[in-house]
């Protein structure tokens, strides 16, 4: 049951304004009276479903897991979880900082794709966030990151948020809220799968993020585009102003396999062009930019997207080629434009 406005909680806590709902809780923006600061309140209210009292005492204790975990995470991208009760009636409560602001799908729904630079400043802040979650021990794998967990700030500052399907491990680690949860589009093949997530598993949804916020488009789901049911539109062809260097990230944080993905965070934002790390595709010619070829084994095939992408930047980088020889043999005339044309065809073989 939805709380009414105006509802005090624990005898400090003023429901203002419900932000949102699902089957299982609700998101409320409140007023702290003690403290006298507009805070976030995360509902559980699974006590309500009709479920068995050994399904609901584990939701309860992986409500609690969710709330002493975050409440121990400190970093200025985050949320900050700084009250954790229960209701008589067995509805559980999270107390978190209230992030202002709009969430980036929100953002992309009104202005549709974002230039390249605004979108690598605030993915930049993400990667700051999961850099810090993944160096904890244990880390904390996210395992939801989607443009609507991620908040921007009228300051222009980035907060992940909505732990509820976080886990606290390697692969084999717990999860925080029961099931496991996924996001078309967005979840990556192991996930979908449950067969075990890790870090890696947020670089892919990171890289999924990245493409919608640049093309503005939901990706197909990873497991359509691991079977060949369905086909990435490459960046490129959807945002012309999106570099080669990022198109080649983005879709190699959204490889299939694992093993074929950046393998930290930090790998990932190396092969982007923020003032962080990487290089800028503006400053290196387009030819130098062909990705190149991995060579795949015997029971192991290149991804589509991945072979798609090679294809892409191999034939614009013999487009270029052959325009800057058409305009010399405009300029050189006969017998230098014969030894011209030789020297490029040597070449492009």
């Amino acid at each position: 049951m939805i709380l009414a406005v105006g509802t005090i909680l624990e005898n400090r806590y003023r429901i203002d304004q419900l932000m949102g709902y699902g089957g299982m809780g609700a998101l409320y923006r409140a007023y702290d009276t003690h403290l006298q600061r507009v805070v976030a309140i995360k509902e559980n209210t699974i006590a309500a479903l009709g479920i068995s009292e050994e399904a609901i005492g584990a939701s309860r204790r992986q409500f609690e897991r969710e709330a002493l975990v975050l409440a121990r995470v400190r970093h200025v991208n985050l949320p900050h979880v700084s009250d954790h009760f229960v209701t008589p009636e067995g509805n559980q409560y999270l107390v978190m900082d209230y992030i202002e602001g709009e969430d980036l799908a929100q953002i992309v729904a009104r202005n549709g794709p974002l230039p390249e630079a605004q979108a690598l400043s605030w993915i930049n802040q993400v990667c700051d966030a999961l850099e810090y979650l993944h160096s904890l021990q244990p880390p904390i794998i996210h395992r939801d990151i989607k443009p609507q967990n991620i908040k921007v700030t009228p300051t222009g500052q980035v907060f992940l948020v909505d732990f509820g399907i976080a886990k606290v491990g390697g692969t084999s680690g717990q999860t925080l809220a029961g099931a496991v949860g996924v996001t078309k589009g967005f979840s990556p093949p192991e996930q979908h799968a449950m067969s075990g997530t890790d870090v890696r598993s947020d670089i892919y949804s990171l890289g999924a993020t990245l493409y919608a916020l640049l093309t503005g488009q939901v990706p197909p789901d990873s497991v359509s585009l691991q079977s060949g049911e369905a086909q990435l539109t490459l960046p490129r062809l959807a945002n012309q102003t999106v570099s080669p260097t990022v198109q080649d990230a983005l879709l190699t944080a959204m490889a299939a396999r694992r093993t074929d993905r950046p393998q930290t965070v930090r790998e990932f934002r190396r092969m982007l062009p923020t003032e962080k790390g990487g290089i800028r595709a503006d400053t290196v010619p387009l030819a130098t930019q062909v990705p190149v070829p991995t060579v795949a084994s015997a029971h192991e095939e290149q991804s589509e997207p991945a072979r798609a992408a090679g294809l892409w930047m191999i034939t614009e980088s013999i487009a270029s080629a052959w325009r800057k020889a058409s305009l010399r043999l405009a300029l050189l005339g006969g017998g230098a434009a014969v030894v011209l044309v030789a020297a490029l065809a040597l070449s492009l073989a």
